[in-house]
């Protein structure tokens, strides 16, 4: 049966009890699927009428996708134990085809070592390192799980100019050329915080210049700067924390023109994780300030990079890992 069919029928029969009274799981049931209601006494009526004629936006197969911490190389990553279980990779490949994107804060504190032996992954101080066997093991099970790989570069390799330094970027991107490796990449993780963390601050136009000068770089390489269908991007950003911090992310993408990125991302919270309360998971209001993040995204993408998809790099309930024991629950689910 078409849609147009089933929606029909739903709302006839959801029509014929119009008059009676329900209880209040059973308008919850009509409400959801898209009903005629009428409560008691005629007090309160609502009426949901769905178009099946006209689409009104497309999502990706890779909707259902993932960010991991790039905390875990210096931290917790082995690449054997890691990434080769059975059950974690069946149960990865349920949600394919997927993005998986392996960055955050840590990205900016990596470097990549072309050894394929084990190596102690930190280096000092807030340091670590990625090794070719590391990266080997990340990008087989990519691809077995059937996953695309976004890897974010370290922007705070910089040299005396104030410049980023793309030397060890350049020796990841040869290997992985070398190995044939299909991944897309960012580069450095919320730059409008930068000033908060350990190393040097990055202005907006400056991280412009830089990603221009990656985006040249990929096109060095034939196999690392077209996108392979049907997943397009090959280099996205600037992953900025919020969309006002400074203006940053405005004042990126006005110095970066359009052509350069695929698309274009930031990151998106509900509630700070260490002051969140319950009422907040509720709160219409707080719920509906995405509305106005994603229409404010759209309108300065459009201006500055029309060509440029728009994504939320990242997104939960809270920040700061969470609000215990509410970010982990069911009502998590609302945000």
């Amino acid at each position: 049966q078409s849609l147009t069919q089933k929606t029909s029928q739903r709302s006839s029969r959801v029509g014929t009890r119009s008059e009676q009274c329900y209880t209040m799981a059973e308008i919850d049931f009509l409400i959801i699927i898209g009903g005629y209601l009428s409560v008691c006494g005629g007090v309160k009526v609502a009426t949901v009428e769905v178009d099946t004629l006209h689409l009104a936006a497309h999502t990706s197969d890779h909707f259902l996708s993932v960010t991991i911490d790039a905390g875990v190389i210096g931290e917790h990553l082995d690449p054997v134990q890691n990434f080769t279980p059975p059950r974690l990779l069946n149960m990865a490949r349920l949600l394919a085809p997927a993005v998986w994107r392996l960055g955050g804060t840590s990205e900016d504190y990596i470097i990549f070592k072309h050894s394929t032996n084990a190596v102690q992954s930190r280096l000092g101080g807030d340091t670590a390192v990625l090794t070719a066997n590391q990266w080997d093991k990340i990008n087989c099970f990519s691809r077995d799980a059937g996953w695309h790989l976004i890897y974010g570069l370290n922007a705070l390799l910089r040299t005396k100019e104030g410049r980023w330094d793309s030397t060890n970027a350049e020796q990841l991107l040869n290997y992985t050329s070398s190995k044939g490796y299909t991944v897309s990449w960012e580069l450095g993780n919320e730059p409008d915080l930068f000033y908060e963390h350990p190393g040097p601050n990055v202005t907006a136009q400056q991280l412009a210049k830089d990603f221009k000068t990656l985006h040249s770089i990929l096109n060095r390489f034939s196999n690392l700067s077209k996108a392979s269908e049907p997943f397009r991007v090959k280099l996205a950003g600037p992953d900025t924390a919020t969309l006002t911090r400074d203006n940053y992310f405005r004042d990126f993408l006005q110095e970066l023109g359009n052509g350069i990125v695929d698309a274009v991302t930031w990151h998106q919270y509900y509630e700070n994780g260490h002051t969140a309360k319950v009422k907040d998971f509720y709160n219409p209001d707080l719920l509906d300030g995405l509305i106005e993040s994603l229409a404010s995204a759209r309108e300065m993408a459009k201006k500055y990079s029309p060509s440029s998809e728009i994504w939320l790099g990242e997104t939960s309930s809270a920040y700061h890992g969470g609000a215990p024991n509410l970010s982990d629950t069911f009502i998590a689910g609302n945000l």
